[in-house]
């Protein structure tokens, strides 16, 4: 079992501003892609509204299903041009994601080969919808999104939960892996 390294964040997030560009039409393109800069509650916000519509238990699920899609729709992005496989391409989403407004992770441990993953989130956009504790875990976009790199990257037996949130009010959000 490997131990995640500490990114260098001043490097990571001078690749970050190298890797944006604008189109002709405006728009920011990190990685081929147009990207939408928004504040950081909307997230949360999105997960209470489909929680409010449609209660928790469905609201997990399709913030699980759109973070387990745009994870793979990023990873294949990433793969392609970054050149990033195995480990490497969990660890590069999770030591960006704070940087592009997704919390700041900081993964404990990782060996996508034999399964082991433990990651804490701080500052998790998700929870910011919710005003006062809820009796489940609300990160399901980041654990899906999680879920996807690995899956992306050849460990397909991976199965990313969230077994803390600060919405329930633990201390941090932290994302492991349920076979393990």
């Amino acid at each position: 079992m490997s131990q995640a390294k500490p990114s260098n964040p001043q490097e990571t997030l001078d690749q970050i501003k190298q890797a944006i560009t604008v189109d002709d039409e405006g728009m920011f393109i990190m990685l081929g892609k147009r990207i939408i800069i928004t504040p950081q509650e909307t997230l949360g916000n999105l997960m209470c509204s489909a929680a409010d519509l449609g209660g928790i238990n469905l609201a997990k699920v399709f913030m699980r299903k759109a973070g387990y899609d745009i994870g793979m729709s990023m990873s294949k992005i990433m793969i392609d041009v970054l050149k990033l496989a195995g480990n490497d391409l969990v660890t590069f989403y999770a030591d960006t994601a704070g940087k592009r407004g997704w919390g700041f992770n900081v993964i404990e441990q990782i060996d996508g080969a034999n399964g082991v993953f433990r990651c804490v989130l701080h500052h998790s956009p998700f929870v910011l919808g919710f005003k006062k504790k809820t009796a489940t875990c609300v990160c399901d976009f980041q654990a899906g999104a999680l879920e996807a790199m690995f899956h992306a990257a050849g460990f397909k037996d991976i199965q990313i939960v969230e077994t803390q949130c600060v919405a329930k009010g633990d201390e941090s959000c932290v994302f492991e892996n349920a076979g393990k």
